[in-house]
């Protein structure tokens, strides 16, 4: 993939090539917007242009380095993502250990950190500081679909760079192309790929200021969502991730803020089930939480997956106990 197979992302992707074309490019890039609409995507053609053999303000796709890179198997393209709840300061300090030592094989070290808002405080601060001490042959895009949770002090020394919602006529513009290509292929495709959807919230009272969130989804698809059990094994797909935000005042008392669960199976996997059958299956997940919230109020459930999509539910807590 090149930046001109990316739509509706004219802006950055113009700034990114003029950067690279006059060769001034900044130490570090902020990519910030909603989930879903090709940052990390953007930042991983970024890098494959930086480090392009043929050279040029985008990638070629077919030099040793960009294919490298579309692999993952580049060693100076470094991606960093939460594990569970925040982004470690292990990590952090192992990439600034690497970053002492020039780039083993590409121009420039491409360093992405996907979800950067995960960052602890100790984990922003250790960041911080390499930011403070930039090198020419180290770039770093930090991605974003929440860039109010970080610490002012990392955006002040980063580009910043905004990525808009697609205009639905650019993604009507771009499903005619393909489906002139490929009509067959994308309505099966559309048909049978893993969809994420809710099947039911619902909260509970359970004693005095405290209140029972269950979650409940399935995958409404026929394709699992990790399509191939290689895929998991190679860490290529991930599972899917549920969030809880919680109202002023409240606080978990089982449960985690973020929880990564497995795979969910397609229908196409499900077993056929004695109607009205409630009880767990393959395809469906259920998440709980306690929560200790004195003032009530309304709690946020988001669960996403990066090929089912995302489903959001805003919850009012239930004052009686049922």
């Amino acid at each position: 993939m090149s930046f001109s197979s990316i739509y509706g992302q004219e802006g950055p992707i113009a700034v990114l090539r003029g950067a690279i074309g006059k060769n001034r490019v900044p130490h570090a890039f902020l990519f910030y917007g909603a989930e879903g609409i090709g940052k990390r995507t953007t930042a991983l053609v970024f890098a494959k242009a930086l480090n392009c053999e043929k050279g040029g303000a985008d990638s070629c796709d077919g030099c040793t380095s960009c294919r490298k890179i579309d692999s993952g198997n580049h060693p100076d393209i470094l991606i960093i993502e939460p594990e569970g709840q925040f982004i470690k300061v292990a990590d952090i300090k192992g990439l600034q250990e690497r970053m002492r030592f020039r780039p083993l094989e590409g121009a420039r070290r491409v360093v992405i950190i996907d979800d950067a808002e995960r960052m602890n405080i100790t984990s922003a601060n250790s960041l911080l500081k390499t930011l403070e001490e930039p090198s020419p042959t180290n770039v770093f895009v930090l991605v974003s679909s929440r860039p109010h949770l970080l610490p002012l002090t990392i955006p002040s020394r980063c580009h910043r760079l905004r990525f808009n919602p697609v205009q639905r006529d650019v993604i009507a513009a771009f499903l005619e192309k393909e489906i002139a290509l490929f009509p067959d292929w994308i309505i099966w495709h559309t048909l049978i790929s893993p969809r994420l959807a809710l099947r039911a919230a619902e909260s509970q009272a359970v004693g005095k200021g405290a209140y029972r969130v269950r979650l409940v989804l399935e995958n409404t698809g026929w394709l699992p969502t990790y399509v191939t059990k290689k895929a998991v094994e190679k860490k290529v797909s991930r599972g899917v991730i549920c969030e809880i935000e919680l109202p002023p005042g409240a606080s978990l008392r089982t449960g985690k803020p973020r929880q990564e669960f497995a795979e969910l199976e397609g229908r196409a996997y499900k077993s056929v089930l004695p109607e009205g059958y409630e009880g767990d299956t393959d395809d469906r997940l259920k998440v709980e939480w306690v929560i200790h919230a004195p003032q009530g109020g309304t709690v946020k459930l988001t669960a996403r997956h990066g090929r089912a999509g995302v489903v959001r539910v805003e919850l009012p807590l239930e004052k009686k106990a049922r």
